[in-house]
């Protein structure tokens, strides 16, 4: 999108979460299906984009390379909260046996 603006990309760049402190540019499912190949070669070239349908967030655009890193630190993240986590001595079985009730 060399030179012209998008109409379909909100201006403002939003945070993702906690794991990441990079911004990205927000999309409608209508502006992406409008603009597919455009907003493609700007994945390609590093931007990321969270699609959202009726203003919220369904999906997030970003380049391969960086969807693998984002996925290891999701489960550093989950696995250094399960350290903190017991049940305190309620076995796992019966707390299956529990919800099948």
């Amino acid at each position: 999108m060399s030179g012209k603006r998008n109409q379909w990309v909100a201006d403002d760049a939003r945070p993702i979460n906690a794991l990441s402190f990079a911004t990205m540019k927000t999309i409608s499912v209508t502006g992406l299906r409008a603009d597919w190949s455009n907003i493609l070669d700007e994945v390609q070239r590093g931007e990321r984009f969270t699609v959202t349908r009726r203003g919220v967030p369904i999906a997030i655009l970003a380049p391969p390379h960086e969807a693998g890193s984002r996925v290891g630190q999701t489960i550093e993240l989950m696995l250094g909260e399960r350290k903190n986590r017991r049940l305190g001595g309620i076995s796992i079985r019966r707390l299956v046996e529990a919800g099948r009730r």
